[in-house]
């Protein structure tokens, strides 16, 4: 199974696969267990309750009422119904299994709480995907429509959020990747987008997963790579294009990043 992130899910191509919905009574003090591994992913709004779900590691995930959450598929938990009956039905179901590249995906490997979105447009959509689900005569086309129409609204909302959360960076980013070989320290890319180091750090971090000077690197590299697949271009004249004043680090270095040399790099291209 592969982990993607919610504000991907709109620009991916994806199957939707085991689909069901289903409007759903809660009982006040009943605790809910999910005890073995899900079986698909759910999307639930809790329209007329509030739930306290604890995953299989002990953590308190708070759902109040009129909330978004979301059930990986494979995930084990518990849920403690509170506030139920104020609204019918308590909660609005529906579960479902993307499939990417041949493979399940899922957002998580923990139930959460889904931010950042217009819950009432959301919950409208899943009350009519759960309505064309449980209709006398049932269409899997248009089940399957309603579906896609919840997670491509879910995956467009997120996606904005994402976006603005990381624009103020955005100027960094964009030094970085145009000046791959320049020496402006992240100190004063920081300052150019009007923040300090600390948080373009700590930002730059949650939009890559890396801290701008390990991306830095990387986009060396990847240029490392471009002019190594050229033959006729010597070791050193890559080395000395990139900055490196010594041949034999640059060697070192490569192959500490990539596993390979710049000369067994080159003979695999080939």
């Amino acid at each position: 199974m592969k982990t993607i992130s919610f504000h991907e899910l709109y620009t991916l191509d994806f199957e939707l696969s085991d689909l069901f919905g289903q409007k759903q009574k809660w009982i006040k003090g009943v605790l809910f267990r999910m005890d073995h591994p899900r079986h698909s992913s759910a999307v639930i709004y809790l329209n007329g309750c509030h739930g306290k779900y604890t995953n299989k590691r002990g953590e308190l995930i708070d759902a109040p009422c009129k909330s978004l959450v979301y059930l990986p598929y494979g995930s084990e938990y518990t849920v403690l119904n509170f506030d139920c009956g104020s609204q019918q039905p308590d909660a609005y179901l529906v579960e479902f299994n993307v499939i990417c590249d041949g493979e399940k995906a899922a957002f998580s490997d923990s139930p959460f709480v889904i931010e950042n979105v217009n819950s009432y447009l959301a919950a409208e959509m899943l009350r009519e995907a759960v309505e064309v689900y449980e209709a006398s005569v049932q269409s899997p086309a248009a089940v399957k429509a309603a579906v896609y129409k919840v997670l491509a609204f879910l995956g467009k909302e997120t996606l904005s959020a994402y976006n603005r959360k990381f624009q103020s960076i955005a100027p960094g980013i964009q030094m970085l990747e145009e000046n791959v070989l320049g020496s402006m320290s992240i100190k004063k890319i920081a300052a150019a987008c009007g923040v300090s180091c600390g948080c373009f750090n700590k930002l730059f971090r949650q939009y890559s997963g890396q801290s701008p000077l390990q991306y830095r690197i990387e986009l060396k590299m990847n240029m490392a790579k471009n002019m190594l697949s050229d033959s006729s271009v010597p070791i050193c004249d890559v080395s000395e294009a990139l900055g490196f004043t010594n041949c034999a680090y640059f060697c070192r270095f490569f192959k500490k990043k990539t596993g390979m040399t710049p000369s067994e790099y080159r003979q695999n291209r080939y």
